[in-house]
């Protein structure tokens, strides 16, 4: 756990109840069993997002803000896997800047393209960058004029609303 900031390791999830997570699944139409590609479970009292997970474990962390409220759905299609491959968790990338990468699925899909990472790096890029810490995506000040969508969620609560 050394290798994240503190800001990181003091955040622990409000989602420890099951029911309040049956609820959440139940809205969302996603299963507890695991028997699909997806099990949306709840944390653990205590859990963590820098918790370090045995080897082979394929659990990862994400805001269910950013599954609300952004519209990201499980799993994730090829487009946000490949903006992960640059070794970042989902749960690292910060709620609003996952709306920046919706945001750009549909434009794309809007002018009949397909999303890729080329193009959306030309257009977006990465501010306060610190190893260990979230990631913010924003769009790159040639293009700011252009573009710019508003804030979608609550800096308060966005980052203590967490599922695994």
């Amino acid at each position: 756990m050394d290798s994240f900031a503190e800001e990181v390791t003091s955040v622990n999830s409000l989602l420890v109840e099951e029911r309040l997570v049956d609820f959440w699944r139940s809205e969302r139409d996603i299963s507890s069993t695991g028997h699909e590609d997806v099990a949306v479970l709840c944390c653990d009292e205590g859990e963590h997002v820098a918790l370090q997970r045995p080897d082979g474990d394929e659990t990862f962390y994400i805001y269910a803000a950013v599954l609300e409220e952004v519209g990201v759905q499980l799993p994730l299609n090829t487009f946000e896997a490949d903006v992960l491959k640059f070794n970042v968790a989902p749960l690292q990338i910060r709620p609003n800047s996952w709306a920046f990468i919706c945001g750009f699925e549909i434009l794309c899909k809007a002018l009949g393209l397909e999303p890729s990472l080329g193009p959306f790096l030309y257009f977006y890029g990465t501010k306060d960058v610190n190893k260990g810490t979230w990631i913010s995506i924003s769009v790159l000040t040639l293009v700011k004029n252009s573009f710019c969508p508003m804030r979608l969620i609550s800096r308060k609560t966005g980052k203590t609303l967490l599922l695994r």
